[in-house]
């Protein structure tokens, strides 16, 4: 590859991984802002938290983390690109990429904890009560009902499980929307910090080069030099520009 393909490769990259960032930082809200309501909302997800109450404490804390971690370096690529191309820039996106790259691996890590932690959970005599409970739901309700002439409780009972099982498909549909944009722009994320850090130092050596060669100056006498020889290009004389 050309060091001017490597020059506009490490451009395009740099403003693209602008835009990652971006979403990497929005992505990284939503999941700290999930995570305090899983922790506080009181009526969040009450089912799975009584269910598998461990693995809702450990989900809530990983969430929590990985976002936080995920918010610094989305800095840290903004910190990067808004330095200008030199080996600093360079090492920092390199940092970048290594420790987005770590933290995906941290994330494989966990799914797969949680991936297996519930299909042992699918097999046990717990969710075999759940799924007789799901069997059963229509008929609960109409004792529900039943006892709400008595008591007004069990209404509001019904009614909870009623706004449950209308919210978990949306609530699905947008936690799989986020995982899928995060899973998209982590890896994007290194592949255009390892391109724009290839470009980085590259474009130092450039711009050096460019001002050692285009820099000049001018004496009180009005004669231009150029910087490394000092020999005069242009001098004015009488009343008129002559080129040397």
């Amino acid at each position: 590859m050309s060091r001017g393909t490597m020059r506009t490769s490490a451009r395009v990259s740099s403003h693209l991984l602008i835009h990652v960032n971006l979403l990497l930082t929005l992505s990284s809200g939503a999941g700290l802002a999930t995570a305090a309501r899983l922790k506080w909302d009181p009526s969040t997800y009450v089912v799975v938290r009584e269910l598998v109450p461990t693995e809702y404490r450990v989900f809530a804390a990983v969430l929590c983390a990985a976002s936080f971690a995920l918010m610094l370096l989305a800095h840290l690529g903004g910190a990067a690109l808004l330095t200008r191309p030199s080996p600093a820039r360079r090492t920092m996106l390199y940092t970048f990429a290594a420790l987005m790259s770590v933290l995906v691996m941290c994330e494989l890590v966990f799914m797969s904890w949680a991936l297996g932690r519930l299909l042992a959970w699918l097999h046990s005599p717990d969710a075999a009560v759940v799924y007789e409970a799901l069997d059963l739901r229509d008929e609960i309700r109409t004792i529900m009902r039943f006892i709400n002439r008595l008591y007004p409780l069990p209404a509001e009972i019904n009614e909870l499980l009623e706004e449950v099982e209308q919210d978990l498909p949306r609530n699905l549909y947008v936690a799989g929307a986020g995982v899928v944009l995060v899973a998209l722009s982590q890896p994007l994320s290194i592949a255009l910090a390892c391109v724009a850090a290839r470009g980085a130092t590259d474009g130092a050596h450039g711009d050096a080069a460019g001002d050692r060669g285009l820099s000049r100056s001018t004496t009180d006498d009005g004669d231009i030099f150029h910087s490394d020889s000092k020999k005069p290009l242009i001098k004015y004389q009488n009343g008129r520009l002559v080129a040397l």
